[in-house]
């Protein structure tokens, strides 16, 4: 623990710590931390309070490419439409829909026809009026 005291303060350098830039002691604190076999990651888990950290970890996530927050297998989809008044649910393929010329707006196919996410569930459902 020393070594990180000394580390943070600078003190076997005999510097003010106000002569190092936050980069500066950034760098030399994630030396240490790299010394002992951690990363940057513990340095943040150590700078943000947990509801912090975890938003941060939420947004890599997201940033990731995947935006989506709830998964539903088929039943449970069905199940949820039925409970929001919807009627008539059925699963469907990509290039399936009661809509006319669905296949024209390219929303879960490509121009070519290949579907976009194979392995998507399509469901369709009809609002009573």
């Amino acid at each position: 623990m020393t070594s990180f005291f000394d580390a943070i303060t600078l003190h076997k350098n005999k510097r003010s710590l106000n002569s190092y830039s936050w980069q500066q002691i950034v760098e030399k604190i994630l030396g240490k931390l790299k010394d002992w076999g951690y990363g940057k990651e513990l340095l943040i888990w150590l700078l943000l309070n947990k509801q912090d950290y975890i938003a941060l970890k939420i947004g890599r996530f997201r940033q990731s490419g995947e935006v989506h927050q709830w998964m539903y297998d088929r039943y449970s989809l069905e199940r949820l439409l039925e409970e929001c008044g919807f009627v008539e649910v059925k699963q469907c393929a990509a290039h399936e829909s009661r809509i006319s010329n669905w296949t024209s707006f390219n929303l879960d196919t490509e121009p070519d026809g290949a579907i976009y996410k194979p392995d998507s569930l399509y469901m369709e459902a009809t609002k009573p009026n």
